[in-house]
């Protein structure tokens, strides 16, 4: 009997094995909606949008009507983050469906879905065409809840690329997101994203770094590049130099930037491994880097050992002058971005 055990243990290993080699992630990228079964086309001059330009060479601008935040009467909330690589709620809409909510300070619009919530919940749409790759068009969300804040007629786009999981060639997993963009993280007067108690806190009200002397703080600035893209900037120490870098909540890894940028800092950084990898993106799919782990890399005040940089082509979906900050760096303390005062907070180790 005993021997029947172990046999069936290592047959089942076994099998787990082959099944984990057979599982892939793929990026899928869908035709636009306009003509699928079930999509609504909704009006885009009614109902609280106007569209003024299309196509004109700059982009599509559309004017939306007010969007109303609406929390409890200490002006915050606070809820459990659910994401592991970066920042996660949950969040849901109006027919009841929950669904995980990214926020995401390297998306410039106000907030974005993939298509598979499109579908799912029938969004009424306006497609357009020649956008960037991965963009379809604009649609209605109507209100979003997170926690006991209720977040009503948020602009927002549809992507028509989304991940899937799959194993032996069947769909296991299909990824099912809504994205809140640094548009909308703007209304608030500071988010907080504590990693170590793993919370986020949305505020109406300023911050009070209390006590001071735990808190770090730097310049930070939301720029607007050309076509009004905009995107979260902060002047803060990276490998001993003051360097402007861009914050993006939303990716995982600590620093991605290219490898004209990575010649600049990478002078004295102690390399204990390089191996072949990738970055993701909701429009370009998988972007392919190096990663290469430095046995120590300062970040602001603190030293991060083991530290993975992600190395790009200079040549890439983002451009040569990419340089961005992910959360990858900030697993064991509390980052504030401080809209209010224009100041990026980050607690001390300690």
């Amino acid at each position: 009997m005993v021997w029947v055990l172990i046999i069936a243990c290592l047959i089942l290993s076994a099998l787990i094995h082959i099944g984990s080699k057979q599982v892939t992630e793929v990026f899928v990228e869908a035709e636009n909606l306009e003509s699928t079964p079930g999509i609504t086309l909704m009006d885009p001059n009614a109902g609280g949008i106007e569209i003024v330009k299309v196509n004109d060479g700059n982009g599509i601008k559309v004017n939306w009507g007010p969007v109303g935040i609406h929390v409890n009467d200490t002006g915050k909330c606070r809820v459990k983050q659910v994401g592991k690589f970066n920042v996660q709620v949950r969040g849901q809409l109006p027919n009841g469906n929950e669904y995980p909510v990214v926020i995401d300070s390297g998306n410039p619009a106000h907030m974005a879905v993939v298509t598979t919530v499109v579908l799912e919940n029938a969004l009424a749409i306006v497609p357009f065409e020649q956008l960037p790759k991965g963009q379809g068009g604009i649609c209605r969300l109507g209100e979003l809840k997170i926690g006991d804040m209720r977040i009503v007629n948020p602009p927002c786009r549809y992507w028509t690329g989304h991940y899937e999981r799959r194993f032996l060639g069947w769909t296991t997993w299909k990824q099912k997101d809504i994205n809140l963009g640094l548009g909308l993280m703007q209304s608030f007067v500071y988010i907080l994203i504590d990693d170590v108690s793993q919370e986020v806190e949305f505020s109406v009200k300023r911050f009070i770094a209390e006590p001071n002397e735990a808190w770090a703080s730097y310049p930070m600035i939301v720029e607007t590049r050309e076509h009004g893209n905009k995107r979260l900037m902060a002047d803060i120490p990276v490998a001993g130099q003051t360097r402007r870098i861009m914050l993006d909540t939303g990716a995982g890894p600590g620093l991605i930037l290219t490898a004209k940028i990575w010649a600049t800092i990478s002078d004295g950084l102690q390399i204990v491994s390089r191996a072949k990898s990738f970055v993701s993106s909701p429009a370009d799919g998988r972007v392919p880097c190096n990663k290469v782990v430095v046995r120590e890399l300062g970040i602001g005040g603190a030293l991060i050992p083991n530290a993975a940089v992600f190395v790009m082509a200079n040549e890439n979906p983002y451009g040569e002058g990419d340089f961005t900050l992910g959360m990858g760096f900030f697993k064991e303390t509390t980052v504030v971005l401080d809209f209010g005062n224009n100041l990026l907070w980050i607690k001390k180790p300690g």
